[in-house]
């Protein structure tokens, strides 16, 4: 996530691509730690978080020693309480080595900031941004779960995402960038959905300057 200009650009799931794109669109421009920037997680899962933040009850979950555990040999980390959330690149092992408690103290701290980051930017216009478009996401996923179509980004999801963004911010603006194979059909219709048109393949940023249009939106959107 990063603040530009008094706007707050806040990826929100699910995948990296959308803050590799920040940091080489606004390379000038210190990022901050968000919740969501090196994690993945499918529209019912971002929605979780945001609900959960919203009623009081996500940092419980989130300090649950025992909801936590590892899937396939990667040790990708998870946190039963809230599925579909795969924390990407945590060194799992030693947070769930309870030999090493600091580890999972640490852990706990990171999540903490990040979560205020995230969810109490400062003032300013907040942008969140969701995204499937990553080349790389459906090999990757499929390491961890075969819900490939949780991914998929559906009129039911942009509403439940909506509605948990306006219980934590001030006319927040969402914003999806998505692969129009994974999508709903009619969705990219939308102004606020971007079709960008990376094929499904190995890599994993995608080229410089791809989401200049949704950089384009925000700037120009006015409240």
């Amino acid at each position: 996530m990063i603040t530009i200009e008094g706007r707050h650009i806040i990826p929100i799931g699910c995948s990296c691509i959308s803050q590799f794109q920040i940091q080489k669109r606004f390379a000038d421009h210190p990022p901050r730690g968000g919740f969501f920037d090196w994690n993945i997680a499918t529209p019912a899962a971002s929605a979780r978080v945001m609900e959960a933040y919203a009623d009081g009850s996500l940092m419980p979950l989130l300090a649950d020693f025992s909801a936590y555990t590892t899937l396939t040999r990667q040790h990708y980390l998870i946190n039963r309480h809230l599925p579909g959330l795969y924390f990407w690149h945590e060194p799992a092992r030693d947070i769930l080595n309870a030999e090493t408690p600091d580890a999972f103290a640490a852990f706990q701290s990171k999540l903490t900031h990040q979560l205020a980051n995230t969810f109490k930017p400062g003032a300013g216009a907040v942008h969140l941004l969701w995204s499937n478009i990553q080349p790389n996401l459906k090999i990757v996923t499929a390491r961890v779960t075969d819900d490939w179509g949780g991914f998929g980004l559906t009129c039911q999801a942009i509403d439940r995402l909506e509605a948990a963004a306006a219980r934590l911010f001030e006319a927040p603006k969402l914003w999806f960038v998505i692969n129009r194979d994974n999508c709903e059909t009619g969705l990219a219709a939308r102004p606020n959905v971007f079709d960008l048109g990376l094929e499904r393949s190995a890599k994993y940023i995608g080229p410089k300057g791809h989401y200049a249009p949704v950089f384009r939106s925000i700037a120009q959107h006015s409240y």
